[in-house]
């Protein structure tokens, strides 16, 4: 059975590939839910760093999103993230939009058997 939405007790990976090479590109995440709370992520040429967003492949636009679960886990369910590029001429593009559904269950082991 496969789940649908993500665990608040899990750091979250995001992981894109936009149709650009983001060589000396800018890219800005935004999280948001609809209680008003706002995360706002860079990569580290625009004064966020690697921890939030990760460029693994410039040339293939190959990047990475990462939400520690402390960051999100007292969010409301219902929450969104925005993504931007801003590539060296300026422009930017809003290169992906997307809801995160946030779920409860998590397996919690008290012993492996």
């Amino acid at each position: 059975m496969a789940v649908q939405g993500y665990f608040k007790g899990d750091t979250l990976h995001f992981y894109r590939r936009v149709n650009m090479d983001l060589t000396n590109c800018i890219i800005r995440a935004e999280m948001f839910d609809i209680s008003g709370r706002s995360l706002k992520l860079a990569t580290a040429n625009s004064g966020g760093s690697d921890a939030m967003i990760k460029v693994t492949n410039a040339t293939q636009g190959r990047f990475t999103i990462t939400i520690p679960k402390a960051t999100w886990y007292y969010w409301n369910d219902k929450s969104w993230c925005e993504i931007q590029v801003q590539d060296a001429a300026g422009e930017l593009y809003t290169v992906d939009k997307f809801y995160l559904n946030a779920i409860y269950r998590k397996i919690n082991w008290q012993t492996p058997s």
